[in-house]
């Protein structure tokens, strides 16, 4: 049943236009980038084989979101953690 809701969202996701980086705290296999806001505002995004992925928490409040992929981080105008492998 969770699987068929997933790709119920999804679809209604890409009919109206929004990413599920928009909709809130809620993270898919798909869409498993954190983009985080560091203490001196910068916004960086971290792929799960960065190191502290894990230590990471996305805060939507904050301004803080999920991507799908880097080109969609990037072109929101995030950069790559400089821990994350080149």
């Amino acid at each position: 049943m969770k699987h068929r809701f997933m790709i119920l969202a999804t679809i209604v996701l890409i009919l109206t236009g929004c990413t599920a980086t928009t909709v809130g705290s809620v993270q898919t296999d798909s869409c498993a980038i954190k983009g985080n806001i560091n203490k001196q505002g910068e916004k960086i995004y971290h792929l799960p084989d960065c190191t502290k992925y894990a230590d990471i928490t996305v805060n939507t409040k904050m301004g803080e979101r999920w991507f799908c992929s880097t080109a969609e981080a990037e072109t929101a105008g995030w950069k790559k953690s400089p821990n994350c492998p080149q």
